[in-house]
């Protein structure tokens, strides 16, 4: 099954769920019941101010500074950007803790492509790491090759190896300002495997950015597959990667030599943390690159985006300042059919917190840092429109916080557990609204004639809606045959 087809049928079993939801709550299933003050305090907790509370995350590596924060700025005019760009390379090379660059719409288009591909790469290796079935694991390889060929095409449009349109010499490539981009990337997916991911390249070797990401793609697979990376895979891989040209061919070469090398590898032995750590990696990275993607898409209506990785209880987290041109909104990306539409004005500060400490929770926080910053939450289309005529009076409002809970094991029930934290400007006694969504699913193992595979055996939906003194919730249970 192709990496489209999983994703759709992802994204259709949570439009499917959402649905359901909606038209039981327009068949007059909603319920209703009151919630006290305390209740709300309880139920209505953010992640507070997380800039106060975080440190800045300085690192080196082999006395090299690693830049951890920087800038990107609007700039029309592209040979500017260009310009702009070489000298943020430069200052790499040389160590700094800021990178300052400058991006053109040209550049924006270039960097949108290339975000696709790495998550096109992270998706393959997710399906890795989801492999259940023989059959699953007899395409590791290919999955894998599949994924480094992705990350191949990525490197030749930031290296100008080859040109991305037609009649653009090669040597010009707009796609050169992602490189700063995923350094910046790559580092706060090493520090979140605590230096893991990438501890095996030597300082030269970090240099190069072929190097970094196919040693991430290399490692996390072997590591999910329960094998030992062995010690030439690298460099065996890397050198096919440069003296083959057609994409094609490289991915029957790849795959012949990963199944070789993991033929011969040796067995972990035990599950390692660094496996574990991949397979969230997988889930949620893919997220936030198409998350990138989208911004970058709309960059004309950006002035200027301010990143940077600090430390919060131990955890890296990542923090950009996102400034909107004025009278204009920028889109967040839609990751299900039923999500309401979300926006950017202003300027607003985004906070990416992979694992909060206490909840295990991936937290997405959103501060309003000008008059008229923030995430706009709009609840739009014809099923809103008869939610809020029908079942309950649904807000629009503006969003403070996303926090999602994944609990996957390989035995036991599936959660996924979703919480909106808004508010309502207009409401000036109590503006806090909460919206939470569960899908739980059990899944038991069956005998097929040629092995086993998993089937869904029983599924729920949860839905709560809170605003002050009141609270709608809807649940749905169904036996699957």
């Amino acid at each position: 099954m192709t990496n489209s087809k999983l994703e759709k049928r992802s994204w259709q079993r949570l439009y499917r769920g959402g649905m359901a939801v909606l038209i039981g709550m327009l068949s007059g299933c909603m319920n209703s019941y009151p919630v006290t003050e305390k209740e709300m305090d309880l139920f209505w907790q953010g992640n507070g101010d997380v800039m106060v509370r975080s440190t800045p995350h300085p690192l080196e590596i082999d006395g090299r500074t690693i830049p951890t924060q920087g800038i990107m700025r609007f700039e029309p005019d592209r040979e500017a950007a260009e310009a702009s760009i070489d000298r943020a390379i430069e200052s790499l090379k040389a160590g700094t803790d800021r990178l300052d660059f400058s991006v053109s719409p040209a550049h924006s288009r270039m960097l949108a492509d290339i975000l696709a591909d790495a998550r096109i790469a992270l998706e393959n290796l997710h399906r890795i790491s989801r492999a259940s079935t023989p059959a699953d694991r007899r395409l590791w390889n290919r999955n894998l090759a599949e994924a480094l060929v992705h990350i191949e095409t990525v490197i030749r449009l930031v290296f100008a190896e080859t040109s991305s349109t037609e009649g653009e010499a090669a040597g010009a490539a707009p796609g050169k300002a992602a490189g700063p981009l995923l350094q910046m990337i790559t580092t706060y997916l090493d520090e979140d495997t605590r230096g893991e991911l990438l501890g095996e390249l030597t300082g030269e070797q970090r240099q190069e950015l072929r190097n970094v990401l196919s040693q991430i793609l290399l490692r996390g697979g072997f590591e999910v597959s329960g094998k030992k990376l062995p010690a030439d895979t690298l460099a065996d891989t890397v050198r096919l990667m440069k003296k083959t040209r057609d994409l094609n061919e490289l991915k029957e070469l790849l795959a012949e030599t990963l199944l070789q090398a993991h033929q011969a590898a040796a067995p972990l032995e035990e599950a390692t943390q660094l496996a574990k750590a991949f397979r969230g990696l997988t889930r949620w990275a893919p997220r936030l690159l198409e998350g990138l993607e989208v911004l970058m898409r709309q960059w004309p209506k950006i002035e200027w985006v301010e990143y940077e990785i600090r430390t919060l209880e131990e955890q890296p987290i990542f923090t950009a300042v996102v400034h909107v041109a004025d009278r204009e909104e920028v889109e967040l990306a839609r990751f299900s059919s039923a999500q309401p539409r979300l926006s950017f004005r202003g300027s607003t500060r985004v906070t990416f917190l992979l694992r909060q400490p206490s909840t295990e929770e991936t937290v997405v926080s959103f501060e309003p840092l000008s008059e008229d910053g923030g995430v706009q939450v709009r609840f739009e289309g014809i099923v809103y429109g008869l939610t809020r005529l029908l079942a309950f009076p649904l807000e629009d409002g503006v969003l403070d916080e996303i926090r999602v809970y994944i609990h996957d094991p390989a035995q036991g029930d599936e959660l996924r557990h979703v919480t909106l934290l808004m508010r309502n400007p207009s409401d000036r006694k109590d503006p806090r609204r909460l919206m939470v969504f569960q899908d739980t699913r059990r899944k038991e193992w069956q005998r097929e004639a040629f092995g086993l595979e998993k089937r869904l055996v029983w599924e729920s939906q949860d839905f709560h809606y809170l605003k002050p003194h009141r609270r709608y919730s809807f649940s749905r249970t169904k036996e699957c045959e």
